[in-house]
C-alpha cells in the first residue's frame, strides 16, 4: 500500500478444520446390548465402554484405574494417571455407578482383592496391557458390526455430546484434563 514492494495478492482463505469422527448413534446403540455376565472379557469390555461413554477418560486413564477408585457409597470414580498428571475426581450417573457396582460385585472381588487391584484385568487377574486393552476393545466392536474401533473416539463421542446435553465448554476442558 506504501508502494515499497510490487502490488501481489495474497488470498486468505478460511478452512474450518476437519470435523472429528465420532461413533454414532447406531453405533453405540450396538455396542450398548449388555452380554452374558458370565462371559467375564465381553463383559469388562462393555463396562469399560460404558465408563468412556460417561467419563471421556483416556485410555491410560482407563488403565490405572484401582478397585478403590471407585466409591460407590458417595457415586464418584478417582482418576489418578492423566495426561495433564491431574488427579480428576468425576461424580457418576445412577447408571454408570449400577453398572460399576455389579462388574465389582460379580468380578472383582475375592479374598485377595484389595483396594490397589486393578479394576479391569486381563483373563488372568493381571493389569491389562494398553495393546491387550485396544485389542480387546477393536475385537468387542467387531463382533457387534461397528467397523470404527478406537478407544479415542470414545473421548471424541463424548466431548461431542457434552454441549446438547446441557454442559459448558469450560467444565468439559476441566472434565477432560485438557491443559488451561
Amino acid at each position: 500500500e506504501k508502494g515499497y514492494l510490487k502490488y501481489f495478492r495474497c488470498p486468505i482463505k478460511e478452512v474450518d478444520p476437519p470435523a472429528k469422527q465420532v461413533y454414532s448413534d447406531k453405533e453405540i446403540e450396538k455396542l450398548l446390548i449388555k452380554p452374558d455376565v458370565r462371559n467375564y472379557p465381553e463383559y469388562r469390555n462393555w463396562v469399560i465402554i460404558n465408563l468412556l461413554l460417561a467419563t471421556g477418560a483416556r485410555e491410560n486413564t482407563i488403565l490405572n484405574i484401582k478397585v478403590g477408585d471407585v466409591d460407590l457409597e458417595e457415586g464418584y470414580i478417582i482418576f489418578n494417571t492423566t495426561k495433564a498428571h491431574k488427579v480428576v475426581r468425576l461424580g457418576l450417573e445412577r447408571k454408570m455407578k449400577n453398572i460399576l457396582a455389579e462388574f465389582i460385585a460379580h468380578w472383582r472381588t475375592g479374598g485377595d482383592l484389595t483396594e490397589d487391584a486393578y479394576l479391569f484385568a486381563n483373563e488372568y487377574a493381571e493389569p491389562m496391557t494398553r495393546s491387550g486393552l485396544t485389542s480387546a476393545i477393536r475385537n468387542y466392536n467387531l463382533r457387534r458390526g461397528v467397523e470404527k474401533t478406537s478407544i479415542h473416539l470414545f473421548r471424541h463421542t463424548y466431548a461431542k455430546n457434552w454441549i446438547p446435553s446441557g454442559g459448558d465448554i469450560i467444565t468439559l476442558a476441566r472434565v477432560l484434563t485438557h491443559s488451561e
